[in-house]
């Protein structure tokens, strides 16, 4: 699967609301909390391999680092929906902030809960800042009563694991190494690849050869022009035979996901 870190959303100190729009995005994951709430229609999503319906009175909580996809409407005739993401300031909200819990359940069936947070939505969180604020703490102090929470396995790191993240956003075409990260971010190699394997599930260089595989995949739909082999050598991989494996192994991935 080939999911890319939204950067943006955790640089971003901006509440995003989306109302009735069509909300079908690939695979992606983000720090920052976000809830899709339907009201009427719906659709079928994907959390952390995991495919779920969000059906007419439902909300999904997407938690921290969640590997999460929109694949498909399950309606077009009404649609009544909205897609929310809180600044990560808002995650401390939430019981699972830290890293020591996780949402257990994605998507609640409740439609009491999810008319009262759409009415939030629509009425107070895009309002000034003060009023967001407080409606924020309604909002999350209403949708946190309902969760279910297991423990992660997690050391409550999410700062380290954006910082890791971000680096190799801007540097997955060079030199990102176990040992290049830990020496750039001033953690031992065996602390960051810990902690990263206990958010994203999987390793650096199949995080970073995944960066690699969608970069060579858009210049090809784009009609690039240039060949594969200069492709191969420009995303990063240090041989062609690299390049072929770790294409193999991300089909396997998919195959058994």
């Amino acid at each position: 699967m080939n999911e890319f870190y939204e950067k943006h959303r955790d640089d971003s100190d901006s509440l995003m609301i989306k109302r009735n729009g069509s909300h079908i995005f690939p695979a992606h994951f983000h720090r920052s909390p976000e809830i899709l709430l339907v009201n009427k229609g719906g659709y079928r999503i994907t959390v952390s391999g995991a495919e779920y319906e969000v059906r007419g009175g439902s909300v999904a909580v997407i938690d921290s680092f969640e590997v999460h996809s929109y694949d498909a409407r399950l309606s077009d005739r009404e649609i009544d929906d909205c897609v929310i993401i809180f600044p990560y300031k808002h995650l401390s909200r939430l019981q699972s902030y830290g890293g020591e819990k996780k949402i257990k359940h994605p998507v609640i069936y409740d439609s009491e809960l999810c008319s009262s947070l759409l009415l939030l939505a629509d009425t107070h969180l895009k309002d000034s800042w003060a009023i967001s604020d407080a409606a924020a703490d309604l909002f999350f102090t209403l949708l946190d009563s309902r969760l279910e929470y297991t423990e992660a396995g997690r050391s409550g790191e999410g700062n380290l694991v954006r910082a890791i993240l971000a680096y190799i956003q801007d540097n997955f075409k060079g030199d990102v190494s176990r040992r290049q990260i830990s020496t750039a971010l001033g953690y031992s190699e065996e602390h960051i690849s810990r902690v990263f394997h206990a958010y994203l599930g999987k390793g650096l260089s199949d995080y970073v050869n995944t960066l690699r595989l969608s970069y060579i995949d858009k210049c090809l739909a784009s009609g690039d022009g240039r060949a594969m082999t200069e492709l191969i050598y420009e995303a990063g991989f240090g041989s062609q035979q690299t390049y072929y494996r770790a294409r193999a192994r991300a089909k396997e991935h998919r195959f058994k996901t």
